[in-house]
């Protein structure tokens, strides 16, 4: 992705794994990676998080401290939940020029650019997107404990579930229960003691296998893969773009679902644009432009 001579700006894209920072100046992009930035699970650490981010970014880039002060910042943090929790984490960053979003719309506009589609984005969380005339409409995205379907860590919980259901004899045991179950020592109370601690990261290791069981055709992995894609079906078409425009795939685990989509919509998927800090520096170049009094 070509970036602009003009202004500086910066983009900040806060996840619950990593937290990436990037300015544009001169034509030159600075990057910076630290940990993770999830606003709503631990505010002051990913605060902390945000505003360390941007004081190496500006070094890095041989600007001074003050220079913060004439840079556009958008940030599109995890765990921005609504525009309240927005302004708040906008007030305490260390930038008097900066917007703040959920991580999803720079992931949306990052992948399409300009154009209209739809982006299914599914790694430990998940969520599905579209822009249509400019307009960014979301679905999903709700974390662990009540969404997130279709994702590595609803996979994993999932597996679990059908793990006990196999050691309680509800279930039939398949190779992908055994091969599970091992790390467990086949014992109902193990499964328990790791999933009242694990996060979503944990259960997300437990997806690799799903996949790779699904493809050779064990039963309870081709049950849950097709129940997650079922929903990322059902996703595009609550969002108009289960029949038509071009659908890009972004995280770990997106692209595995793609020999169980319909013909229709696999046949649509094509290469993203570019990533979510991508997105966020176009977001950010708007920014400036409203703050210059030019369209947006």
């Amino acid at each position: 992705m070509t970036e602009s001579p003009s202004h500086p700006v910066i983009a900040v894209d806060g996840g619950g794994t990593s937290c990436r920072f990037a300015l544009v100046s001169a034509g030159v992009r600075h990057e910076v990676k630290l940990g993770s930035a999830n606003v709503f699970s631990d505010f002051e650490s990913a605060l902390t998080v945000v505003n360390t981010g941007l004081s190496g970014l500006l070094a890095q880039a041989g600007l001074p401290a003050q220079a913060i002060a004439e840079i556009p910042v958008f940030a599109g943090l995890a765990g921005v939940i609504d525009p309240d929790m927005a302004r708040k984490v906008a007030m305490l960053i260390d930038a008097p020029v900066v917007e703040v979003a959920d991580d999803r719309v720079p992931a949306v506009v990052g992948a399409l650019g300009d154009a209209d589609g739809a982006l299914i984005s599914a790694g430990t969380g998940s969520f599905v997107g579209c822009q249509s005339a400019g307009r960014i409409t979301l679905i999903g995205g709700h974390g662990w404990l009540l969404g997130d379907d279709a994702s590595g860590g609803w996979l994993g919980q999932a597996l679990l579930r059908r793990c006990l259901r196999a050691l309680d004899g509800i279930d039939a045991r398949t190779e992908l229960i055994d091969f599970t179950l091992r790390e467990f020592d086949n014992n109902a109370s193990q499964v328990i003691i790791f999933s009242a601690s694990a996060r979503p990261k944990d259960f997300a290791r437990l997806a690799p296998p799903i996949f790779d069981a699904a493809d050779t055709g064990d039963p309870v992995a081709v049950s849950l893969v097709r129940s997650g894609a079922d929903y990322l079906v059902d996703a595009l078409r609550a969002l108009g773009q289960a029949d038509t425009g071009p659908v890009h795939l972004h995280g770990s685990v997106a692209p595995r679902y793609l020999r169980y989509l319909p013909e229709t919509i696999a046949a649509r998927v094509t290469p993203a644009t570019g990533t979510a800090l991508d997105g966020g520096l176009i977001l950010a170049r708007r920014l400036a432009q409203r703050m210059a009094g030019g369209p947006a």
